[in-house]
């Protein structure tokens, strides 16, 4: 993370207006379901996330910058057997990219930088794009501090259920 201080003669406020934006979001629940074979999740997804947080910066006069600070791709290739048992190759690009995103208050001229990380795994050309989309949902739910009611390390298998809260144990 980095910090730019205001201009001189500002008093800071890009922390007071995110700070602002993150008590006016409310929770989310998960818009979005994949299916890939033997499982399924859902998310919140990224259009969901922008939209709650686009205008209610603008508003308060902080843009955000989002760029890919750095990208490595690996390109494998995996053998497979068909039902009729012949063999046939699979090429799978694997993209881990890190995203910044950096808050300038149009007032006081603070910056704030903040970066995510996202990794896919694509058969086609779309492996570096996904993960891009993915760094900056995962930013902006947690930067925003959004609450799905559903924490992922409540899951043993790593996709979303309906789980209920957990009692706390009682002290004997």
């Amino acid at each position: 993370m980095s910090y730019t201080p205001p201009l001189e003669g500002f008093k800071p406020s890009l922390f007071s207006k995110i700070a602002e934006v993150q008590g006016e979001i409310h929770a989310m629940r998960p818009d979005e379901t994949v299916t890939t074979g033997t499982y399924s999740f859902t998310y919140i997804s990224e259009s969901q996330l922008l939209e709650a947080v686009r205008k209610k910066l603008s508003d308060r006069k902080v843009a955000a910058f989002v760029s890919v600070d750095s990208q490595h791709t690996d390109v494998v290739e995996s053998q497979r057997q068909r039902n009729d048992g012949n063999a046939y190759t699979v090429t799978t690009a694997m993209s881990e990219i890190t995203l910044r995103i950096v808050f300038a208050d149009g007032e006081s001229g603070e910056t704030f930088t903040i970066f995510g990380q996202g990794r896919a795994n694509d058969a086609g050309d779309k492996s570096v794009y996904k993960a891009i989309t993915s760094a900056n949902r995962y930013a902006w739910w947690k930067t925003m501090l959004v609450p799905t009611g559903d924490d992922d390390v409540n899951k043993d298998s790593g996709e979303a259920g309906t789980a209920g809260p957990v009692q706390a144990p009682v002290p004997a």
